[in-house]
């Protein structure tokens, strides 16, 4: 199999260092707003706030492409929490393309816009 790694751009790089300094905006407001507050409520407060904030960070980086693998039987999309093998019979159509999707809409259940990659269901009109 040919593995060949995926490269964060600087929209993707731009949108993990702005998301990545909001938690840590959130996490220190949340240690500064409870202070007066007795010790415990504070404490839990700042746990919570920490918890919720490492997941949603977690959750985005372990779902993200970083290399994409040429097998006999098909594409596999490498990334953190397991490879996504993709037949070739279910490609349709593959095209190089350099114009900027960011303005697609996610189809439910989601995926990710920019934080650690791009990756999921997405719509567009240009696709």
């Amino acid at each position: 199999m040919s593995t060949y790694p995926m490269t964060r751009d600087r929209f993707v790089t731009g949108v993990t260092g702005l998301l990545l300094m909001m938690f840590a905006a959130v996490i220190i407001t949340t240690g500064i707003t409870f202070t007066t507050g007795p010790r415990v409520i504070a404490l839990l407060a700042l746990i919570l706030s920490v918890a919720v904030c490492g997941a949603i960070a977690a959750a985005a980086y372990i779902y993200t492409p970083t290399g994409v693998g040429f097998a006999a039987d098909g594409l596999k999309v490498m990334r953190p929490i397991g490879p996504v093998d993709i037949p070739y019979p279910t490609i349709r159509s593959v095209q190089l393309s350099d114009e900027w999707f960011g303005t697609s809409l996610k189809r439910p259940p989601g995926g990710n816009s920019g934080f650690f990659g791009i990756w999921g269901s997405f719509r567009s009109r240009s696709l």
